[in-house]
């Protein structure tokens, strides 16, 4: 009888879990080094708060022009971006194993 499986929520993912730990959204941290590019119009621009709040950012750029698809817009400018970060990673920083 597949019923009870049609009407019955799915198990909540890990994702959903931590999501709804705190009221205001993620509980924790992601401590990975993140790089943020704003494009000046993109469809949204999320609050400095926020990824200052959840993430390790260690770059932030505010892009002269560009929208939503930004890398096949302008994919100078976001593989220029994309290298000057990656270049500020140390490989000691982060062992294979």
């Amino acid at each position: 009888m597949p019923s009870p499986h049609w009407f019955s929520p799915p198990p909540a993912s890990p994702t959903e879990q931590e999501w709804s730990t705190d009221a205001g959204g993620w509980s924790t941290k992601i401590e990975v080094p993140t790089a943020i590019a704003v494009f000046p119009d993109d469809i949204t621009d999320p609050p400095w708060e926020y990824e200052e709040r959840f993430f390790d950012v260690r770059q932030f750029t505010k892009m002269p022009t560009g929208e939503h698809f930004a890398a096949l817009e302008v994919p100078d400018l976001v593989a220029e971006d994309i290298g000057t970060f990656v270049s500020q990673l140390s490989v000691a920083q982060y062992p294979s194993s």
